[in-house]
């Protein structure tokens, strides 16, 4: 079977086309470009069974945020496609059209660019090619998943696990299987801030000026959520080298504290569905060796992941959930006992690569639609 991308152009003349193309949502993978031109698409990821296709509407936008006609360069990972598309026409009068075909494509992570020339604007759209089966199981799921509330906006707050891989995360596949149930209006942002614990976050909730990447909430609640989801515990959790390894970043009764006030914060000015996700598990093997690197060289540094102390905060973290009456979606048992489970994570051990994104997602997915795994 032969390797292809198939694309084509089609126009649409909504008059609301500008006004659609601005609100995107904010979880999606920023584009590089000038300010002059920027390229958006539509969905920002997707993903695709083994022989299937994705569908994306592309855009070119001018610097007034309304669409504008171009030649955008297609460029496309050498996994993806033998030949390159010679380039997609963009009409002035409403986006273009790019099917993502997956046949004879290994499943994985593919990557897509389009590059506005002039300007030297681009946008890269990762596409997840998966098994039939596992495409399976994320529709069926897909399907049963009832938002009553429409529109829906879901928040993610979280920690690098949440802001790493922007455009291609669990962020990202909840989003665009939202967005396959319930069309535009269901969105997502991604509020996920690299190296956030408890603390931080409540800093950064009450607009302390002093809060680290304080801009990274902007505009949090615009517009206003249906659901906010918390997904913290691996740097709460993580142990210093100072204390001999026995003492964690945040102390067990501040964390309590602080994440039932954030909690309850978030309740009262939003009166969205709060969900709190566990830490996942880690590669402990990994973690370990890593520390001893640095403790082997003198280097003062931190232990992630040590079972006892992710469990002891998973703890916390449930009872302020169970207290503050939101529910709890426990992803820790299911990376802990995953057949494959190192197969889940990056080479660090804590950080979830593309089968633990997927992995988080299709349970936050079956959450949605009410039949998450008994716990």
């Amino acid at each position: 079977m032969t390797r292809r991308l198939l694309f084509w152009i089609s126009i649409s003349f909504a008059a609301c086309i500008a006004a659609k193309w601005s609100a995107l949502e904010a979880g999606a993978a920023p584009a590089k470009g000038s300010s002059e031109f920027t390229i958006r698409t539509e969905p920002g990821h997707a993903m695709a069974p083994e022989g299937g296709t994705a569908e994306f509407e592309v855009v070119l936008l001018d610097a007034t945020g309304h669409p504008t006609a171009g030649r955008l360069g297609v460029k496309t990972d050498a996994k993806a496609s033998a030949a390159e598309p010679a380039g997609l026409e963009i009409p002035a009068a409403g986006p273009g059209k790019f099917r993502f075909t997956a046949e004879g494509i290994a499943p994985g992570m593919h990557t897509v660019e389009f590059i506005h020339g002039p300007s030297k604007a681009s946008h890269k759209l990762y596409v997840d090619v998966v098994d039939r089966a596992t495409w399976e199981g994320f529709r069926r799921a897909a399907e049963r998943v009832e938002i009553k509330t429409l529109p829906a906006h879901l928040v993610f707050i979280g920690d690098s696990l949440t802001d790493l891989f922007r455009g291609q995360n669990y962020v990202d596949k909840v989003g665009f299987w939202l967005r396959q149930r319930h069309g535009a209006q269901a969105t997502v942002r991604n509020a996920g801030v690299g190296g956030d614990y408890i603390l931080r976050v409540w800093d950064r909730l009450n607009h302390d000026p002093k809060s680290y990447r304080l801009e990274m909430y902007d505009d949090l609640w615009q517009p206003k959520p249906t659901h906010v989801f918390f997904f913290l515990g691996h740097n709460d959790s993580k142990l210093s080298s100072d204390s001999g390894y026995t003492k964690p970043v945040v102390e067990p009764a501040l964390f309590l504290d602080t994440y039932r006030r954030a909690i309850g914060k978030v309740q009262k000015e939003t009166g969205a569905k709060v969900a709190v996700i566990s830490a996942t598990s880690s590669v402990y093997e990994i973690t370990q060796a890593t520390a001893e690197k640095s403790r082997a060289k003198g280097k003062a540094h931190n232990l992630f992941g040590k079972p006892e102390a992710l469990e002891e905060f998973n703890a916390l973290a449930r009872r302020a959930a169970a207290e503050c009456g939101t529910d709890w979606i426990d992803v820790y048992e299911l990376t802990r006992r995953h057949p494959e489970k190192a197969g889940l994570f990056t080479a660090d051990g804590v950080h979830i690569n593309n089968a633990g994104n997927r992995l988080v997602a299709l349970e936050i997915l079956k959450f949605l639609a009410g039949d998450q795994r008994p716990q």
